[in-house]
């Protein structure tokens, strides 16, 4: 049944189980399996699915942890274990850890890389996280700004390709293409995309790009690839697991504060310019000679929501201290030695 991967061993049916209560991930050698389209990975990706697709049996036995729209279901880090596969070679048992998406209408970036780094802390995963996997919609005709934002915090966090933590991009949503000239588009931002973006060494620099089909063995074939043994030698952790305070302070020394403190800012504008189209509405309904005033009320739920999303933004934003200094680049070793022998020679001369 597993002669169809290289690094998976298949000893049984297929499913995923909820890791609950006061569990440890104790094993240097587990293969913890970080599932995010802004960690990683945009809210409404399908990252969700992807685990739901990894359960094998029936629907009525599938774990629901999608949705149908584009917000966010998951609004915790869950972690899964894969029951009855794992890695071929060291029997490594592999989880897949399923974390809230970027560009959330309810969590911030802050939120989201504070819930991550405190599940790390809490369950103790020795190992860190060994892969990433970075959802995106394939039917996104064009990158817009903030998944561009997303693609440099998501390299941020991972550091260089290469380190300890491998990185592959799952693009989705191409089972709802069915319609040839759909089809060619795909395949032409597929290309792109993977040429400019996903394995071009100034941007996400990932060392994979998988098409997910909704099925649990393309599902597998992503962790196939993922989990292959990084280098014994230059291992390092990701810029993520440096600091494991989880606080506001160390996200701002982080190299990626910068970023990160640039989109919760864009986050209190765009919440604010919320506020104002919904008074904006308010206004528009009540003028109306016969007002709707089941559509008044949901007008006024909403905007509440939107005053509490931006209370803890600016409560975020008060934590985070301020635009962080942006670090000097660190120069490479060539132009480092380069230096230090120009400097030996003046010294001598």
């Amino acid at each position: 049944m597993d002669a169809e991967y290289d690094f998976l061993e298949v000893t049984g049916p297929i499913s995923v189980q909820r890791m609950e209560g006061d569990y440890t991930l104790s094993s240097w050698n587990d293969e913890v399996i970080m599932s995010t389209s802004r960690l990683l990975g945009l809210t409404g990706t399908g990252k969700s699915n992807f685990i739901e697709c990894l359960h094998g049996g029936t629907a009525q036995d599938s774990p629901r942890i999608s949705g149908d729209s584009l917000e966010s279901v998951t609004q915790d880090v869950v972690c899964y274990k894969l029951v009855n596969v794992a890695s071929k070679y060291l029997h490594d048992t592999i989880f897949i850890v399923d974390c809230p998406g970027f560009s959330d209408t309810n969590l911030s970036e802050v939120a989201v890389i504070l819930k991550l780094q405190n599940w790390i802390a809490t369950y103790r995963a020795k190992g860190g996280i060994k892969s990433v996997l970075y959802f995106h919609r394939i039917n996104d005709t064009r990158l817009a700004g903030s998944q561009r934002k997303t693609i440099e915090l998501v390299k941020g966090l991972i550091g260089r390709s290469g380190g300890l933590t491998t990185l592959g991009v799952v693009t989705t949503m191409w089972d709802t293409l069915w319609r040839p000239d759909q089809l060619e588009g795909a395949e032409s931002r597929y290309q792109q995309l993977q040429s400019e973006y996903f394995m071009a060494k100034s941007s996400l620099d990932a060392e994979y790009v998988f098409r997910f089909d909704n099925t649990q063995q393309s599902a597998l074939r992503a962790i196939d690839e993922v989990i292959f043994p990084p280098p014994l030698l230059g291992n390092r952790s990701p810029p993520l697991l440096k600091d494991m305070t989880g606080s506001s302070d160390a996200l701002r020394k982080a190299r990626y504060g910068a970023l990160l403190y640039d989109l919760l800012v864009q986050r209190v504008t765009e919440v604010q310019q919320q506020i104002q189209n919904i008074d904006a509405d308010i206004k528009h309904e009540m003028m109306l000679e016969q007002s709707n005033e089941e559509l008044l009320q949901l007008l006024a739920g909403n905007r509440a929501a939107a005053e509490g999303f931006l209370a803890e933004l600016m409560s975020e934003e008060e934590d985070f201290g301020g635009p962080p200094e942006i670090p000097a680049p660190r120069l490479g070793l060539r132009h480092r030695l380069t230096s230090y022998f120009k400097r030996k020679l003046h010294h001598n001369g």
